[in-house]
């Protein structure tokens, strides 16, 4: 009862179940992928935001219950790596990423178009 919401980010990776949550919630987010723990040590930025890892979840917690959940991950990896913003645009800085930024409207636009094939 600690999280809020969960997505795992085995279809497309980190960014996209951070995009889908954002969508869903009708708020932003700012992550930074130099917070996102890797087993491979120093990979880029691309690696971190897509990487389609299926024994990985993506936690919204509210601060408060942040102690809470971390004492239930002791011993496992995890990382602080972002944060829920009212204003409604997804924020991205990274490893070598300046700061990035995209509406949350564009992102509900793009998820929703069909893609050719």
């Amino acid at each position: 009862g600690a999280a809020r919401s969960a997505h795992d980010p085995s279809e497309g990776g980190l960014l996209p179940a951070v995009a889908e949550m954002c969508i869903g919630g009708a708020l932003g987010a700012h992550v930074d992928l130099s917070a996102v723990p890797t087993a491979a040590g120093d990979v880029g930025d691309e690696c971190r935001a897509f990487a389609e890892d299926p024994h990985r979840y993506l936690l919204e917690v509210e601060p408060g219950r942040l102690s809470v959940v971390q004492a239930h991950l002791d011993g496992i990896p995890h990382a602080v790596i972002g944060t829920v913003t009212e204003s409604p645009a997804l924020e991205l800085v990274g490893v070598g990423t300046p700061r990035e930024s995209v509406a949350v409207e564009a992102l509900r636009a793009a998820w929703s178009t069909p893609t050719g094939g």
